[in-house]
């Protein structure tokens, strides 16, 4: 690895990090859309991998894809 390519991971690595504690740790409330979407996200954390039921019942009109990387 070459030393800009080390600085530059560094840097990232910093500024994330600064992101992170200006942020409250992420800790935060939810804000916008997250309370409408909260329920769902909790129903796909049950099941590690969605069965095809929960597929083809799930309260939203969008993909499913954000909710199962959420859950």
């Amino acid at each position: 690895m070459k030393s800009y390519q080390a600085i530059a991971l560094l840097l990232i690595g910093l500024v994330q990090t600064a992101v992170f504690i200006a942020r409250n740790h992420l800790l935060g409330g939810p804000y916008g859309d997250e309370v409408h979407f909260w329920p769902t996200v909790l129903l796909f954390s049950r099941e590690p991998i969605p069965s095809a039921h929960l597929l083809n019942t799930y309260p939203e009109v969008i993909a499913p894809l954000p909710f199962m990387v959420g859950g």
